[in-house]
């Protein structure tokens, strides 16, 4: 996209003031109206069809929405469950906001599922319907679910929609309210079984808004992560429909590049992953180019600049700017903890950090660090029609984060027990532990099912054990600590064991054994309780969900298997 002028600047600016001074958004309908009354000639999604780029206005989603909702309630399909199973595009957009609004219910799932979880999760949110891509065709035919594939009865389901709004322009009554069921989104299972998070209208829109007062106006976004997720969902899609920002889809992970070169977004939602491989993508370029020792002269000479008020970044980081457009975008990591040294070095380049914090049953932000850059420790401050509190907090504050707001889940679909478990006097129990610091910022400690409680009755967070090594030892690309039953010629108890995965091309038994002796080193700086016992070492990344989380319990079930070999 090209640098929008001063005018388009300004226009967006009142358009987005008109907006907010209508008052609070109240559901998913009112969100699309208010983006096609002040935006509707604007471009809205830019996707890649066939090798060709293809672009739909507002109006063009709003009028398709109008469609799709008719033809559903001309088939009495109101109040029903569908899942939408597919890539990111248009359509997928199309079937969720089309289904919310006509007073049905969303279930997205996620295409990497296999198919018996697809069935399983289907029967469980009780879905009598489906919508997806091509590819995905058998698996919901096997699931015995009718299904809308996108790019073939798609287009006649939205023919249909049309000739009936044509005869008549109330053929689509919306159907919403802000305590309404809008979708059912399946947590990702990382540690346990999935669970069916309820999201009403007044949940995802009040997230939407939360983003628009707390983020600096963008004119363009890009899509990257699957939008079946809170996060995408959240962060990226919902708030730029609302806000007349383009959002142009990435349609491969291996084209993550090559979107950023053709499309130059000035806003992109990741996870930490993908903010290190755009760290190495900077560095591979300049060592390729033969300016990398100039690179690191260069942010020298920022630093000490910047240490005097001085922020020269935009010119002295030219060429590492070039394939961004020439502008850095806005980064929003979320997800996952980032490494320090990851977020520095972006910083230092002139990126916009963004670090938040939030969950499926949060919508999903709780919390946004704006100045991630310089603390990235933090996760921020509670984010607009939010509240957070620490449940029982230690000695050092540390305790079980508590959330409260707009943006709570009513809990989990056909699930009393686990609602109950989580959700109590408005209050989200999120399993995470954390501590507020001085500023009223979120430090988030460690995962309360991942806790281990040694037999002396001490706490280990190994979040805390897997910052520490990742960012103390050369060449750790990622870090899991847990605990086992295997035992060693020095323990006769449950021992902690830390498993690393390494660099890419770090694989010769001497960088390993380099490696081994560094960790070490560092182990022994910690205190005994505190250190592993065992190590073990991966030269190939680890299993991680469709968000790109890695997959704690693979990681162990790995170690034992190997331990039962051994």
């Amino acid at each position: 996209m090209l640098k929008p002028s001063a005018d388009y600047i300004r226009e967006t600016e009142a358009a987005n003031a008109a907006i907010a001074k209508e008052g609070r958004l109240r559901d998913l309908w009112d969100l699309l109206c208010r983006a096609n009354r002040f935006f509707g000639a604007r471009e809205c999604i830019v996707e890649k069809r066939h090798g060709h780029t293809v672009s739909h206005t507002v109006h063009d989603l709003y009028n398709d929405v109008c469609a799709l909702g008719a033809a559903l309630q001309d088939e009495g399909f109101c109040g029903g469950h569908a899942v939408i199973l597919g890539d990111n595009s248009y359509e997928w957009l199309v079937t969720f906001l089309a289904l919310a609004c006509s007073g049905s219910v969303a279930v997205p799932l996620d295409k990497e599922l296999t198919r018996e979880e697809i069935e399983i999760l289907s029967r469980r949110a009780d879905c009598t319907r489906g919508f997806c891509g091509k590819a995905y065709r058998g698996v919901l035919e096997r699931a015995d679910l009718p299904c809308t594939v996108f790019g073939e009865t798609f287009e006649d389901m939205l023919d249909r929609g049309f000739a009936l709004l044509l005869r008549n322009d109330a053929a689509f009554a919306p159907c919403t309210a802000g305590d309404a069921v809008a979708a059912i989104l399946f947590t990702s299972g990382t540690t346990g079984a999935n669970k069916g998070v309820m999201l009403t209208h007044r949940n995802l829109v009040s997230n939407a808004e939360g983003v628009l007062r707390t983020n600096d106006p963008v004119c363009s976004a890009m899509s990257v992560l699957p939008m079946n997720h809170a996060y995408e969902l959240g962060s990226t899609v919902l708030p730029h429909i609302v806000s007349g920002t383009v959002i142009y889809i990435n349609d491969r992970l291996r084209n993550f590049f090559r979107s950023i070169e053709t499309f130059h977004p000035e806003y992109i939602a990741v996870v930490p992953l993908f903010a290190e491989n755009i760290r190495r993508y900077i560095l591979y370029n300049a060592e390729k180019d033969g300016r990398l020792a100039d690179l690191h002269r260069r942010i020298d000479e920022s630093e000490k600049l910047r240490a005097r008020g001085i922020d020269r970044r935009e010119t002295l980081f030219a060429p590492e700017r070039e394939p961004f457009g020439s502008m850095f975008p806005y980064l929003a990591c979320g997800g996952a903890p980032l490494k320090p040294e990851t977020a520095a070095f972006l910083d230092a380049l002139g990126f916009r950090l963004l670090l938040g914090y939030g969950l499926t049953e949060t919508s999903p932000i709780v919390t946004l660090n704006q100045n991630a850059g310089k603390y990235p420790s933090s996760v921020g401050v509670p984010f607009p029609f939010t509240e957070i509190r620490i449940d029982a907090p230690d000695a050092d504050g540390v305790g079980e984060v508590l959330v409260r707001g707009d943006n709570v889940s009513p809990g989990y679909y056909k699930d009393d027990e686990a609602t109950r478990e989580s959700f109590a006097d408005g209050w989200f129990r999120t399993g995470d532990f954390g501590r507020i610091g001085e500023g009223g910022e979120l430090y988030i400690t460690g995962r309360k099912k991942n806790l281990i409680i040694l037999p002396n009755g001490k706490n280990i967070f190994p979040e805390e054990l897997e910052h520490y090594f990742s960012s103390k030892v050369h060449a750790i690309r990622d870090a899991v600590v847990f605990e086992s039953d295997r035992k060693t010629e020095k323990e006769d108890a449950q021992i902690l064991v830390l498993a690393v995965s390494l660099e890419e091309g770090v694989c010769d038994a001497q960088s390993i054994e380099m490696i081994r002796e560094e960790i070490d080193r560092c182990n022994r700086l910690l205190p005994v309780f505190k250190r592993v016992q065992d190590v073990q070492f991966s030269t190939v990344s680890f299993a991680r969900t469709s968000t790109k989380k890695i997959i704690r319990k693979a990681v162990k079930n790995q170690y034992d298997a190997h331990a039962d070999t051994t």
